[in-house]
């Protein structure tokens, strides 16, 4: 996510009042909240920790998220009836993972605590394959040597984190949807390369003097080993997996090529940043050239904990790309059936 993308996201969303230095989190946060320090966006953590303000770790709204898991089932549905399999990749929020690290003032509520795991069910009980990829990352994060998921001063997970994601929601894939045989094979990904992350864009944020104290982050990553020669040509031709989503697919991140190498064929990509929101994002692939040409026979769409509490038409989120829930089912729908 770009930093003026992630500027005018933050702003937009009216949860935090700009001062000279820092801010004091209102509005969604509620009149009596304590002060959180904010510089744009982005909350001061413990042991240089950032998060970033709209993924408030209080807010739970059990009805909403009910109301957002239905939208979710017609969605499957239709993709259903268009022989499309549509599988939920529900990824908790950097807010859950390391709790340990937000500022008092910014700690998780009794009902958010129990947020994930709430939806995580809702979203199987309506018959989403969704696999859990909260336990997993409760099980590294709990390791003798645990490995650091999340970076600390940007929004994003760190490849280690969506290598191990793509690996369960492959495996899961595997097991359960009987995928058929695939055209060629998936990618090969080599042995780990650490590399430099550097605009993180939390700490983007920060003023020049305080940005200081937030260094850049290394981390480690298994990068897809392009094929040379005639083996090149497998590179081409049509995918039947397609991962759709935030900037949490993007490629930096390895999820799509973790995935493909777990289930052994080719995978595509769609993403947008978390502005443009799960739903237009989604609606845009299928509008696409790529959906036409490549008609998939799995989708697996990125959903972020917190975005299972937003309605497809919050325009205090989505911005300019709200779209009325009736409008986006309607869409979905006339893009499957005309590809057909």
């Amino acid at each position: 996510m770009s930093e003026n993308t992630m500027r005018k996201h933050a702003v937009s969303r009216r949860t935090i009042m700009l001062g000279a230095a820092t801010s004091v989190a209102t509005g969604a946060l509620g009149r009596n909240a304590k002060a959180v320090e904010i510089f744009h966006g982005a909350v001061i953590g413990k042991n240089g920790w950032l998060f970033l303000v709209w993924d408030d770790p209080r807010k739970f709204s059990l009805p909403r998220i009910n109301l957002v898991v239905s939208i979710l089932k017609n969605v499957a549905s239709i993709l259903k009836t268009s022989n499309i399999e549509l599988v939920m990749l529900f990824v908790p929020s950097k807010a859950r993972l390391y709790k340990t690290f937000l500022p008092d003032e910014f700690s998780f509520s009794a009902d958010a605590e129990k947020r994930y795991n709430l939806g995580l069910n809702a979203i199987r009980q309506n018959g989403l394959l969704t696999p859990d990829v909260g336990s997993l990352f409760s099980e590294m994060r709990n390791a003798p040597e645990p490995q650091q998921l999340w970076f600390k001063v940007d929004t994003h997970w760190e490849p280690c984190a969506s290598e191990a994601a793509a690996a369960l929601v492959g495996k899961e894939m595997n097991e359960k949807l009987h995928l058929p045989p695939a055209s060629r094979p998936g990618s090969r990904l080599g042995k780990a390369v650490i590399e430099t992350h550097s605009r993180s864009d939390l700490a983007s944020f920060l003023p020049s003097d305080v940005r200081m104290s937030y260094p850049d982050e290394k981390f480690a990553v298994h990068r897809e080993i392009m094929r040379s020669g005639p083996s090149a040509l497998l590179d081409e031709g049509p995918t039947d997996v397609v991962v759709v989503g935030s900037s949490y697919m993007q490629p930096k991140y390895n999820f799509a090529p973790a995935l493909s190498s777990q289930l052994n064929r080719p995978v595509s990509l769609s993403w947008h940043v978390h502005t443009v929101g799960p739903y237009s994002t989604l609606l845009q692939y299928l509008k696409s050239d790529l959906f036409k040409r490549d008609r998939p026979k799995t989708i697996v769409w990125n959903f972020l904990e917190n975005d299972l509490q937003i309605m497809p038409d919050d325009k205090a989120v989505w911005l300019e790309n709200t779209i009325k829930t009736d409008e986006l089912l309607d869409g979905i729908k006339r893009s499957v059936q005309a590809s057909v």
